[in-house]
């Protein structure tokens, strides 16, 4: 019986230890977590008090959209409109070309506080007309830079064949001097240089009549 005292008293003991070292682990962690949401309070706090910019707020407002104990993504609601009008506004002053005119319009049309996008709309009209007149610019230069580069290019090519023909009728002259002095001449030489000036001169007029066509002023004596 005595014995059975003793195992009882020591069992009970040991429940008792088991109970205290349990409740102090509960106390840690209760005491750690107060910390931690005590940091994170902090945190919540030091975030809210440095938010200078749109981007900030977004970014807050992600953070604690499920965590706001004091409400503050409602108190910066005002900042943040401030914020939008104040883009907006900007938007609205700096569009000047017809896609930033466009994506503004297209942007605001339904939540257009200050009323802005039928002035949009205007001056996308005036800009629209302007680019059209500058696109029409645009494309006359490049003609005319075309149809210069084509006159060009038939002075080259006229040019180009006088100086051959010049060539063939000294290819002509030189052979003539060497049968001369032979007794022999070389009439397949003589045949190819014809052929080559027949075909240039016909060359040279296809070529004149196009570049007549095309605009060119010179004669075709300054051409050579």
């Amino acid at each position: 019986m005595e014995s059975y005292r003793v195992l009882t008293t020591s069992f009970w003991k040991i429940v008792r230890d088991e109970s205290k070292t349990i409740s102090a682990l509960d106390s840690i962690v209760d005491e750690r977590r107060k910390a931690r949401d005590a940091e994170e309070y902090e945190a919540y706090i030091k975030n809210f008090n440095s938010l200078n910019t749109l981007k900030d707020i977004t970014v807050f407002e992600d953070r604690y959209k499920n965590k706001d104990p004091d409400r503050l993504i409602e108190k910066i609601a005002p900042r943040k409109r401030e914020f939008l009008l104040a883009i907006y506004r900007e938007k609205f002053t700096v569009a000047r070309s017809s896609d930033d005119l466009k994506r503004f319009i297209e942007e605001y049309q339904s939540d257009d506080p200050d009323g802005l996008t039928p002035r949009a709309k205007e001056r996308l009209e005036s800009v629209l007309r302007a680019e059209a007149v500058e696109q029409d610019l645009r494309n006359r230069e490049l003609l005319e830079a075309r149809k210069r580069k084509e006159i060009n290019d038939i002075e080259m090519r006229i040019v180009g064949c006088n100086r051959q023909i010049a060539s063939a009728y000294a290819t002509i002259d030189r052979e003539r001097e060497i049968a001369r002095v032979s007794g022999y001449e070389n009439k397949m030489i003589l045949r190819q240089a014809g052929e080559f000036i027949v075909e240039c001169r016909a060359a040279i007029k296809r070529d004149y009549d196009l570049y007549k066509k095309s605009g060119g002023g010179k004669r075709l004596d300054d051409l050579k």
